[in-house]
C-alpha cells in the first residue's frame, strides 16, 4: 500500500492479521470459496477423487454455457436480446466438437441438441485427411 499509494495515511492500512481474518471469513479455513468447497465435499461423498486421466478423444467432454457479453438482434429491426453460447470441449484434443448459440437462455432441449451434434457430426468434406476425422467415428 505504501509503495502504490504513498499519500494514503499509514495508520489506516490494515495489518496482515486483519487481511488474513477477512480472507478466512470470505473463503473459509481451506482457502476455497464456499461453493467450490461444497462441490469438492459432494464429490468426495460420491466416491469421486483423484485425477482423471483421459486416454482417447471423446472420452470426456466439458459442457459450458455462458451469456454473451453483447446483444443480438433477431431481425433487422427487432429488439436487442441476450444470446447464450453453449460449448462442448473435448478434453483430449482440446477441440470444439459442437457449439450452440441460443437466444435468451439455453434449455435442456438445447443441451440435448448439442450432445446430438457431438454424437452425429457432419460428414467430412472432400479433400480432408484422416487427421480431420471427427472423434465420434473413431470408436468413442
Amino acid at each position: 500500500m505504501r509503495e502504490r499509494f504513498p499519500m494514503f495515511p499509514t495508520e489506516r492500512i490494515p495489518s496482515r492479521w486483519t487481511l488474513a481474518a477477512v480472507w478466512k471469513e470470505w473463503f473459509g479455513p481451506g482457502g476455497a470459496r464456499p461453493r467450490y468447497g461444497r462441490t469438492a465435499e459432494a464429490a468426495a461423498e460420491a466416491g469421486v477423487s483423484g485425477r482423471m486421466v483421459v486416454h482417447r478423444p471423446g472420452q470426456v467432454l466439458v459442457l459450458d454455457s455462458t451469456p454473451m457479453p453483447v446483444k443480438l438482434r433477431e431481425t433487422v429491426f427487432g429488439d436487442a436480446i441476450t444470446a447464450t453460447l453453449t460449448l462442448a470441449l473435448d478434453l483430449y484434443t482440446h477441440g470444439l466438437p459442437a457449439f450452440r448459440l441460443t437466444l435468451q437462455s439455453d434449455t435442456s432441449v438445447d443441451i440435448a441438441m448439442l450432445l446430438r451434434d457431438v454424437m452425429l457430426p457432419l460428414p467430412m468434406r472432400d479433400g480432408w485427411g484422416e487427421d480431420m476425422e471427427p472423434f465420434s467415428s473413431c470408436g468413442a
